[in-house]
């Protein structure tokens, strides 16, 4: 197994340039406010996000606080989620993780990235957290720097972690959630599980695994 190569100065940089062109748009990427981010991740949760948009805007303009969606009718917010298959299972999920007063904290169906990205946004300038890694984080983290691994996923792994802690302290202020959806997006559109389009890379140059063709 290899070790995370040092960032060189210019990887974070590059994918935030990258990603301020060819990043997704979601509406909830441009909002400061945690309430309308916890809904959006718990919606995220198993469902692509182009389907998520429009339940995500139709709830936040129907319940715009966690008080008001806590105070909403069940069956209304059921009857939202449910044409998208998002059953009873994920509004107590929604519920219990917009609990007024309970971010970063609540774990109502929140996984650790979801946590770690409502915690890079609340306190952008903190970089001693553990970086919230998804499976596209961990497949641009691990093909980067070279990384082999013979059991377990790559993104409960330490050097993976380290290497995204790396381009995180090169970023300052809001960058850093920046950062990570620029992972992710990089992952999800080039860097893909199955013939990764290495020539698109903006930060190919600097890969270890650039120009083989790689299956995860």
């Amino acid at each position: 197994m290899n070790s995370p190569t040092a960032d060189d100065g210019g990887l974070s940089e590059r994918l935030l340039a990258w990603a301020r062109v060819h990043g997704r748009a979601y509406p909830w990427r441009r909002s400061t406010n945690l309430y309308h981010l916890v809904v959006a991740e718990v919606l995220l949760q198993k469902t692509q996000g182009n389907v998520v948009v429009p339940v995500w805007r139709e709830l936040i303009e129907r319940w715009p606080s966690s008080d008001d969606l806590q105070k909403a009718d069940r069956q209304a917010i059921l009857s939202l989620l449910s044409p998208l298959g998002l059953g009873s299972q994920r509004l107590q999920r929604l519920l219990s993780a917009t609990e007024a007063g309970h971010w970063s904290l609540a774990d109502g169906g929140l996984g650790p990235y979801a946590r770690g990205v409502l915690q890079l946004t609340e306190t952008p300038a903190l970089r001693t957290l553990t970086p919230p890694i998804d499976g596209n984080i961990a497949r641009v983290a691990t093909r980067a720097a070279g990384l082999r691994f013979d059991r377990g996923e790559p993104r409960k792994k330490s050097q993976v972690r380290d290497w995204v802690s790396q381009q995180l302290s090169n970023t300052a202020g809001t960058e850093g959630i920046e950062l990570i959806y620029a992972l992710v997006d990089l992952g999800y559109r080039v860097c893909t599980p199955h013939g990764p389009k290495c020539d698109s890379c903006p930060i190919s140059s600097a890969c270890r695994s650039a120009g083989t063709v790689q299956i995860s």
